[in-house]
């Protein structure tokens, strides 16, 4: 037998069809995006996240990561900051995701 209903079977105002959770009022929800380029300090081991104003004051790390190409990773492959905790030298490397 099809999935078909005849009109005596539709629902009715006040009944919901099956599998659908909808209102007649539609509501929309914000999206919230959020970033992390977590490295970890290959001389002390600490996490530090590039994405943070700590690091990308001058939007650095996030530009880079939000350029319209595949190769956007190129742009951080290579780059040096300084370590918070431990004031040596980071070179990022590959990007894992």
């Amino acid at each position: 037998m099809d999935n078909q209903q005849t009109l005596s079977e539709q629902p009715g105002p006040e009944e919901k069809p099956a599998g659908r959770s909808h209102t007649a009022a539609s509501v929309s929800a914000t999206i919230q995006m959020s970033l992390s380029l977590v490295v970890e300090c290959p001389h002390c081991g600490k996490d530090h996240n590039l994405a943070s104003l700590e690091f990308d004051d001058q939007c650095q790390f996030t530009s880079a990561a939000f350029k319209d190409s595949y190769d956007w990773r190129d742009g951080l492959r290579g780059m040096e900051v300084e370590c918070p905790d431990c004031n040596k030298t980071i070179q990022l490397g590959d990007i894992e995701y």
